[in-house]
């Protein structure tokens, strides 16, 4: 009897087109937004709430975002990579998963910047081959380099990304399904452990790399 009538109330809310929802926002230089509630799409059935911040030397630039979300961008409560010297690009997430919740707010974490003498290949390139000379020093926890494309969803151009992140951040990447930088998507990702020699250090690809990297991560927004 319990059965059916589950069946009959489910079959109820299908017909009267009840739907899941979350409140949905963006607001740049913020931490918080006001949203309002919107449907969300078949597989979506979680609320999130995450920060986007980049940095790029005494420039920090941050976004909050708030809307439905699969359960891959839940899974990514926090993604740190560092694309450059003094180039780091942050997500930090938080879900829930009753309809109209509303996520916690994410905090921003702190951000260490004391090399730990590892060193990863460097690369930040939509048309020109990565160059295995560019290095950069990692940071803090981060001991791991990674080594992936986006594809642009809107231009459909690739970009290829190297650089320094911890171990778990380096894992998260092969399993994210979300943006990561402007509206595009993950391939490829690579993970290995960083290397502690320097030899091939370039001051020249830094600066290079440098430039394009805060060309590209302030005139997206």
């Amino acid at each position: 009897m319990h059965v059916l009538l589950r069946y009959f109330l489910l079959s109820v809310l299908l017909r009267t087109g009840a739907t899941f929802q979350c409140g949905t926002c963006q607001k740049d230089g913020a931490s918080t937004c006001t949203s309002s509630l919107q449907p969300c799409n078949a597989g979506e059935h979680s609320c999130l709430s995450r920060l986007n911040i980049d940095i790029t030397g005494d420039k920090k630039h941050t976004r909050i975002e708030m809307g439905c979300a699969p359960p891959s961008l839940c899974n990514a409560q926090l993604i740190r990579l560092a694309l450059g010297k003094g180039v780091y690009m942050t997500k930090v997430s938080s879900c829930c998963n009753t309809d109209s919740c509303t996520p916690p707010a994410p905090s921003e974490p702190s951000l260490n910047t004391t090399y730990n003498g590892k060193y990863c290949p460097v690369c930040f390139s939509e048309t020109d081959p990565c160059s295995d000379k560019a290095v950069l020093s990692c940071t803090g926890p981060a001991t791991y380099c990674f080594d992936f494309t986006i594809l642009n969803a809107t231009t459909h151009k690739e970009r290829h990304i190297k650089g320094c992140a911890t171990k778990t951040v380096c894992n998260t990447l092969k399993e994210y399904k979300g943006p990561l930088i402007g509206p595009s998507e993950i391939h490829n990702v690579i993970c290995q452990e960083a290397k502690s020699n320097s030899s091939c250090l370039s001051l020249e690809f830094f600066l290079l790399g440098l430039l394009l990297m805060k060309t590209f991560l302030f005139s997206a927004y």
